[in-house]
């Protein structure tokens, strides 16, 4: 399995336009410092309404100008590698939340991949061991703790593109998501609000039983999560959209759907846009259950 998977093959740009996302971007030779403090400040202002897709491309189109800017740039405001870790993540909130086509969202998601590599490769001791071992697997001992936001998205966003890819595309990379997995939880397993169990709720629905599937695994770490963080609502959605679902348990499907539409709590700066979204996307699925099931 190589390593870099989506580096060299996605993060790609075309002149001023990336050739992926569409966002138009200036010129990056020509970025000041001043500037680029400027689109950090911007950026950050954007991050805080990404839930509207204006203001989220916003976002993606200033800090990606401060990626591409000189190495050398590092402002007090946002530290160089936080750029790479808050693109990674959202381009995975545009594929996930406000993309509706699916190719779309795919690429969106290889170039979250593509950052969160680049704040991986940040480390000089994981770069080292990439090109030692030829892959991520053996070299994910050398991931320091505070990258593990920076692989908990990779691991978002290459599950999400292996998901919507085919079931032998999501078996040929199951060995390193379970490594990365494991590397998570070795340093806070409850990482973006249980988002692990979250993430195991899912990978055990889809996977084939011939591959460890499991539907009663899938139903125990999605309650995991929601007993541990019942603040994000995404799980509940999530256990909905997949579990209640793929089990046609209709009953379950409503009631955790008016749960997330009820929920009047979704304050927490860290996750509300998030959790507009979610209330957004159950109305959404509340409104076609009878075309569901």
């Amino acid at each position: 399995m190589r390593a870099l998977l989506f580096t060299v093959l996605f993060l790609v740009s075309c002149g001023s336009v990336d050739v992926l996302s569409g966002l138009e971007l200036p010129n990056a030779e020509n970025v000041t410092f001043q500037d680029y403090e400027k689109k950090l400040k911007n950026g950050l202002s954007d991050w805080k309404n990404r839930h509207k897709q204006s203001h989220l491309k916003s976002f993606l189109r200033n800090f990606g100008v401060c990626a591409k800017s000189s190495e050398e740039y590092n402002s007090q405001i946002l530290d160089r590698y936080k750029v790479y870790e808050m693109l990674s993540r959202g381009y995975y909130i545009l594929g996930y939340y406000h993309e509706k086509n699916l190719e779309k969202s795919k690429k969106y998601w290889q170039i979250g991949a593509s950052y969160a590599e680049k704040a991986l490769l940040s480390n000089n001791d994981f770069k080292k061991a990439v090109a030692k071992y030829g892959e991520y697997v053996p070299a994910l001992s050398k991931i320091k703790n505070y990258q593990v936001p920076s692989l908990y998205w990779y691991l978002a966003n290459i599950g999400m593109w292996a998901k919507n890819s085919g079931v032998s595309t999501t078996l040929k990379y199951l060995k390193l998501i379970k490594s990365m997995i494991k590397r998570i939880e070795r340093t806070d397993p409850n990482y973006y609000y249980s988002g692990l169990d979250r993430y195991r709720g899912a990978y055990f629905a889809v996977i084939p039983s011939y591959a460890g599937g499991s539907i009663n695994k899938s139903r125990d770490f999605f309650l995991s999560s929601i007993q541990k963080s019942p603040s994000h609502l995404g799980t509940k959605v999530l256990y909905a959209k997949i579990y209640a679902l793929k089990t046609r348990n209709k009953p379950l499907f409503r009631k955790l759907l008016v749960e997330v539409i009820n929920t009047t709590n979704v304050r927490d700066p860290n996750i509300k846009p998030e959790n507009l979204l979610e209330q957004r996307e159950a109305k959404k699925l509340l409104k076609n259950i009878n075309e569901l099931f």
